[in-house]
């Protein structure tokens, strides 16, 4: 588990400046959920919703020297559900490189997320300025002839198609 340092957001409105993101060791699948204010109580709900009821309760989880995680809060919250609370250290360097790859899948993933909403935006405007298009009013003045054509009723000309 790891908390990706304060980001600087530019856009939205909750202004989100801390990430956490938990990782499975061995499906690799990865969590991550974005915090304007992270405290004890948020990373304590971050693991029981996306950690205990997802993968039932875990043997240990490893994570990094954050203060969040040395909290003797945390450390009680995670004895309280029976999970063994390990921080990363040199005698476990793949996590320590692991954490730095999730971030950098992430902000890949932004990236790309990004791409694709203005590729969106692009595609919108095309249809938009087919669809756009003013219809030219026409206007009758007086004076001017109007060719009207009026057919017998109940008689069907195939040169107007539906307008006999």
């Amino acid at each position: 588990m790891n908390v990706i340092d304060k980001i600087t957001p530019s856009s939205g409105s909750a202004k989100h400046a801390w990430i956490l993101v938990a990782t499975h060791y061995f499906t690799k699948w990865v969590e991550a959920k974005l915090y304007s204010e992270l405290t004890f109580k948020e990373v304590c709900n971050f693991v029981d919703e996306n950690i205990v009821t997802r993968f039932d309760v875990l043997e240990m989880i490893i994570t990094e020297n954050d203060a969040i995680f040395t909290t003797d809060k945390f450390r009680e919250y995670t004895a309280s559900v029976k999970i063994w609370l390990v921080q990363s250290t040199l005698y476990y360097p793949q996590e320590n490189g692991h954490a730095e790859a999730m971030r950098q899948e992430l902000e890949d993933l932004e990236e790309a997320r990004l791409d694709a909403y203005n590729i969106l935006v692009v595609q919108k405007k095309i249809v938009e300025g087919a669809y756009n298009r003013r219809v030219s009013q026409k206007t009758f003045g007086e004076e001017e002839l109007v060719w009207q054509t009026v057919l017998p009723i109940r008689i069907k000309d195939p040169g107007f198609g539906k307008w006999s």
